[in-house]
């Protein structure tokens, strides 16, 4: 067995010697051995990590074809692949991870099959937008922007697996799509003119097949609008909220085909699931952290979690709550200053 580049750990074999593996191993460098015990490693020992935990999620769908385990941002394999590059078993640099998505993304390559990107905060204020760059709470990097015009907000952060990535902006009955390379340089821009005035473009989801969809708000009502990957329109749906005062802040599709619409108002939020029939899936409430905060955007994770984020004048709660609809932490932001609002958050 040759071994590059590869994670082996945590195995649940029954193998009496309790190792992840057994018998010789010709390590080709810069792997990541939990247990060795029982196994001989030889060859390239280059860049090998051994005896720890590699701090991976568990195995699902994170995009691209088939299931995968997240690196988790502390994980020793993160940033610790070959610094010449990630290789094939015949030498060639591997630009993308077992998912499609761009490799590296962070400096040097990571190990194994996952390459962890760091998550994107979409702050805004009028006529301007920043975005920052996490690798997990630790801050690596922002890109600013200045917008179409004065009245003009960033609603909405969009990263395709090339990196390249969308800016949704609004105001008042109007929607710009901003299409940027991975480096932030501008490749390009679609205008829209919403369902009529008082109504806000607030949220943008792409598809993997080139669709997307924008989420259009007003005082208890959204519309869901499908577009075709030319961006001519191929649809949509419309929504009445759950009361006076609440607004349709953010959209995701889900794997399954259902939508997800998140509802705000005051320090309150509603999850509303939406089948691909077109039929009402079912509702969770939360209550945010004091009011007068706003949830703005809500994210759901491959292994059925979700990030939810909360703003007010400057700052920012993004909280995690499991599948089974228990709090599992938060990340507590400033921002850039009291006057922006924290609108997006891209995992």
């Amino acid at each position: 067995m040759n071994l590059k580049n590869s994670i082996v750990a945590n195995n649940t074999a029954t193998d009496s010697s309790g190792g992840n593996c057994s018998g010789q191993i010709t390590s080709q460098g810069y792997n990541v051995i939990g247990n060795t015990t029982g196994s001989l490693v030889v060859g390239d020992l280059t860049g090998n990590i051994i005896g720890v935990d590699p701090n991976l999620g568990p195995l699902q769908n994170n995009g691209g074809p088939t299931p995968t385990r997240a690196l988790n941002p502390a994980s020793p394999a993160f940033n610790s692949g070959n610094p010449a590059g990630c290789r094939n078993h015949s030498g060639a640099l591997l630009a993308a991870d077992q998912r499609g998505y761009l490799r590296p993304s962070q400096g040097r390559c990571d190990i194994g099959a996952f390459e962890l990107a760091p998550s994107v905060l979409l702050w805004t204020t009028d006529n301007a937008a920043h975005t920052w760059r996490l690798n997990g709470s630790s801050f690596v990097g922002m890109t600013g922007f200045g917008g179409p015009a004065p009245g003009w907000t960033a609603q909405s952060y969009f990263r395709n697996p090339d990196e390249s990535f969308s800016l949704l902006w609004a105001a008042d009955g109007q929607a710009q799509v901003w299409r940027l390379n991975a480096n932030g340089t501008f490749a390009g821009m679609t205008g829209f003119g919403g369902p009529g005035s008082g109504w806000t473009a607030t949220s943008y989801f792409r598809n993997s097949d080139g669709t997307y969809h924008l989420l259009w708000s007003m005082d208890n009502r959204a519309q869901v609008w499908t577009l075709k990957a030319d961006n001519t329109f191929a649809g949509g749906f419309g929504l009445g909220g759950p009361g006076a005062g609440w607004r349709a802040t953010s959209y995701f599709r889900a794997p399954d085909g259902s939508h997800r619409v998140l509802w705000s108002m005051n320090n309150q939020a509603q999850i509303w699931t939406i089948t691909s029939a077109l039929g009402f899936g079912g509702m969770i409430g939360l209550g945010g952290p004091a009011a007068g905060w706003t949830a703005s955007s809500y994210l759901l994770n491959g292994d059925g979690s979700f990030n939810i984020v909360w703003t007010s004048e400057g700052l920012a709660h993004v909280w995690t709550i499991t599948s089974g609809g228990a709090y599992g932490g938060m990340i507590g932001l400033g921002g850039p200053a009291s006057a922006w609002t924290l609108q997006s958050f891209f995992r």
